[in-house]
This record gives C-alpha cells, structure tokens and sequence, in this order.
C-alpha cells in the first residue's frame, strides 16, 4: 500500500510514465484521503479533463464526497451540477 501512495504522491507510474489526474483521484478516492481527492479533482480541472469521463472513472461513490465545499466548488469549475 505505502508503494502505491509513494507512486500516486509522485505522479509516476512503475516505468515512470504519467498518470493521469483522474486515475490519481480514483486512487485517492479509494483510500478514503479526501484532501488528497480533492486536490487531484482540481489537477484534473487544470489538465482539462473532460467532466462525463472524469465521473465515468471515480464511479458513483464519489457523492459520498457531496457535503465536502471543496468537492462543490471543483464540480462548479467542471460545470457539472451537484445533481448529476
């Protein structure tokens, strides 16, 4: 587990090729580490990820994240309501 987190932390994979956003912030997510969600979420937004694969990807446990003002404010940048 800590080698998986140590390879998320520096946005490399095994070979060192990238990682995209959204997979860092399912990782994320997976581990319960909202902080770490959320700033994943914002790389997300900053790489342009597109918003229907970025849900596509994180699946529906992601609203578990709803009450979060952080997660809120990430889906207002993704122009995604909180109802989608």
């Amino acid at each position: 587990m800590e080698d998986v987190q140590r390879k998320v932390e520096g946005h490399d994979g095994i070979d060192g090729e990238y990682i995209m956003p959204a997979a860092r912030a399912m990782i994320e997510m997976g581990l319960g580490h909202t902080d770490r969600l959320i700033a994943e979420l914002e790389a997300c937004v900053a790489d342009r990820t597109a918003p229907f694969t970025l849900l596509a990807m994180l699946g529906p446990d992601v609203w578990t994240f709803e009450g979060d003002e952080r997660f809120r404010a990430v889906l207002e940048k993704l122009r995604l309501p909180s109802w989608v």
